[in-house]
């Protein structure tokens, strides 16, 4: 029974970790290429300027995020 905890630690649930993780992004995924499918097919027009955020993600640092806030709000 001594064995089975550090099995435990060190190796069933880094796993579930990952797993859950990358379970969690292609949900993300699947439901974005969804939403993104209905609009073609409805049929109405796509800003493809806005839907870019939603297709490619992108990995921001805090400065990058502040910079990209403060120019949508000089366009607008």
């Amino acid at each position: 029974m001594d064995i089975l905890t550090p099995i435990f630690i060190c190796v069933v649930m880094p796993v579930a970790i990952v797993w859950l993780v990358m379970r969690t992004k292609q949900n993300e995924t699947n439901k974005t290429a969804e939403i993104i499918i209905k609009a073609i097919e409805s049929g109405n027009p796509i800003d493809q300027d806005s839907w870019i955020y939603y297709i490619v993600p992108t990995l921001d640092t805090n400065k990058q995020s502040a910079l990209r806030s403060e120019a949508k709000t000089v366009r607008e």
